[in-house]
């Protein structure tokens, strides 16, 4: 983008503007499918071509879709970062599509979410003729996109009011159909920025991101969080052991995040194809550098983080989100004491973000073994589902969002905090499983939680399967 427009109060373009006249000695994205490298200053330029495609397919007065849905079926890499971003600089709401779904949860979501216009990767290519015959009205253009134009219009960004709606995520929709939660620009910023602080993320941080990209842990804690801080994002088509441990063995990436699945699978080609070879030592030694790994979206048996760090040396991190909140409990980036990441728990609210155990009156539930619903708040919260109503008791007047029962509290003393903290809050949410194998029968694993520094509250989930909380309460992520 044209230095002489504009970029004060655009969040993540005025964060990537400083990146680049900086001379950030890192490139913003690696796309490993292409081969490509993307500066900050490459990916405020495909913004903007993409921003001026999508302006002139769609006729945009003064440069502002005004809101309209974007929806796009591209593999992680720079085109998708382009286009993420080209919809946000034309006013619009990104709609990203599970680049593994069928055509018929395509169609859902296409439906239900009616965007203007989708982005079609040449991967998916075989789907084209079923989106222009579903349908007929939709704008269809084909990526990868043309070469940049010579000159490219110089109008100013739409109004950057953080309150303008940005994205959409559809939930998995494991026990109902998937719902398209709505997040402004606020929360995509508020969910990132308090993700930088609690995990020190720095322009000196390299991602190695394997994760989907349809939705939070992949979109907001991978790629956005690392962007805002000026790191590197160095984007994978697919989950591979092999090359995972391959680029930790080259001691050049301080980041990992991934599903407890891949850490068994890392745990396993470890054990089968690097233990004993040549190779171990230098495999250890990589993995041992890495600044912090994080494991999310579904609960970490504890053999797993156990071998992990035999392995590594590193203690796994974990966090609780949902679609509605983003990010909403982290375990502590600092645990030199080791009581920052206790097994089985996903740790504290992040800053501003405030969570409480409800009864069915609206009244914070202080006794403990008494079930009631947890109320997440904050500037974290999303703004509304997409074409679906929420329940009155879900999404209250001041933006808070609930999680309904049952839900109780177990008292947990921590004798090393002050007794007389009266500030109530959730300490740690625990996401346990039932089965002996909690890998192959996710569908009874069981959530608790417990709060402030002193306690812990805790409860069994509904419905519950591998993304944590499900059904019409929200999803895990």
């Amino acid at each position: 983008m044209d230095p002489t427009i504009p970029l004060e109060g655009h969040g993540l373009f005025s964060a990537a503007y400083g990146h680049a006249v900086r001379g950030h000695e890192g490139p913003a994205i690696i796309d490993v499918g292409a081969g490509r490298t993307l500066t900050y200053a490459d990916l405020l330029t495909g913004a903007a071509v993409v921003r001026h495609i999508i302006t002139d397919v769609l006729a945009a007065v003064d440069g502002d879709i005004q809101e309209q849905r974007i929806a796009f079926l591209v593999p992680p890499g720079a085109d998708y970062v382009h286009i993420q971003w080209g919809i946000w600089a034309a006013g619009g709401v990104a709609v990203p599509l599970c680049t593994t779904h069928p055509f018929h949860e395509l169609e859902y979501a296409v439906a239900d979410s009616k965007p203007s216009l989708i982005f079609i990767h040449h991967d998916f290519a075989h789907h084209k003729s079923s989106f222009t015959s579903t349908f007929p009205s939709i704008k269809i253009v084909d990526v990868p996109l043309p070469h940049t134009p010579s000159a490219l219009p110089q109008t100013p960004l739409p109004d950057p009011s953080p309150s303008r709606r940005a994205l959409i995520i559809y939930t998995s929709g494991t026990t109902s159909k998937p719902k398209g939660c709505v997040s402004t620009h606020a929360n995509i910023l508020f969910q990132a920025a308090s993700l930088v602080k609690a995990w020190h993320y720095t322009p000196s941080d390299h991602l190695i991101h394997i994760l989907p990209l349809h939705h939070v842990h992949g979109i907001i804690n991978g790629l956005t969080a690392t962007l805002l801080a000026g790191g590197t994002v160095e984007l994978h088509p697919k989950f591979d052991a092999s090359a995972v441990w391959k680029r930790w063995m080259d001691g050049d990436t301080t980041l990992f995040m991934a599903v407890p699945t891949v850490y068994a699978r890392l745990n396993t080609y470890f054990t089968t194809h690097i233990a004993g070879t040549d190779a171990e030592q230098a495999a250890i030694h990589g993995a041992r550098k890495l600044r912090l790994v994080v494991s999310g979206s579904a609960a970490l048996p504890t053999s797993v983080k156990t071998r992990f760090r035999e392995i590594t040396g590193q203690v796994l991190l974990e966090r609780y989100g949902m679609t509605e909140v983003g990010m909403a409990l982290s375990c502590r980036y600092d645990d030199t004491d080791g009581n920052g990441r206790p097994d089985g728990s996903v740790g504290w609210p992040l800053d501003g973000v405030d969570v409480r155990l409800a009864s069915d009156t609206g009244e914070t539930i202080h006794d403990d073994d008494t079930e009631g619903e947890i109320q997440i708040s904050g500037a974290n919260v999303f703004k509304e589902r997409h074409s679906k109503r929420i329940h009155k008791r879900q999404l209250l007047q001041n933006r808070r969002y609930s999680v309904p029962p049952p839900r109780r509290r177990i008292l947990h003393p921590r004798p090393q905090f002050s007794r007389h903290h009266q500030v109530w809050r959730v300490q740690n949410l625990r996401v346990r499983s039932r089965a002996r194998n909690p890998l192959k029968h996710s569908k009874h694993q069981r959530s608790s939680c417990s709060r402030d520094p002193r306690r812990r509250m805790g409860g069994t989930s509904g419905g519950g399967d591998r993304d944590g909380w499900k059904g019409d309460v929200g999803e895990g992520i």
